[in-house]
């Protein structure tokens, strides 16, 4: 092992080597420093958080157009204020969206 070079462990796939780079401190390079990598997991984790968390706005946003329409058209149908063959349209894919 060459004690200039970075102490990691590095794969192409089928070989295993000494990584290239030069040490720069504790004996690994940039990338390889165990800091580096748990700096890299957290901002990592930190961004997948942020995007789990938009994704669950918009379901919730979904969730709750879905349910405004429905109660649209549920008082539309009391009223007598849609054609006879929307309300057949419309009692046909609420039985399917409910299956």
């Amino acid at each position: 092992m060459d004690v200039t070079r970075c102490m990691a462990s590095v794969s192409d796939g089928f070989w295993v080597s000494q990584c290239s780079r030069k040490a720069k401190r504790d004996g690994y390079c940039g990338q390889h420093h165990p800091d580096a990598q748990d700096a890299r997991v957290a901002k990592r984790n930190a961004r997948w958080a942020e995007e789990d968390k938009i994704a669950a706005l918009r379901s919730r946003q979904h969730e709750r157009k879905q349910q405004l329409m429905d109660a649209l058209a549920d008082a539309m149908l009391e009223r007598d204020l849609l054609p006879s063959a929307l309300v057949r349209a419309w009692e046909r894919w609420k039985e399917v969206a409910d299956a």
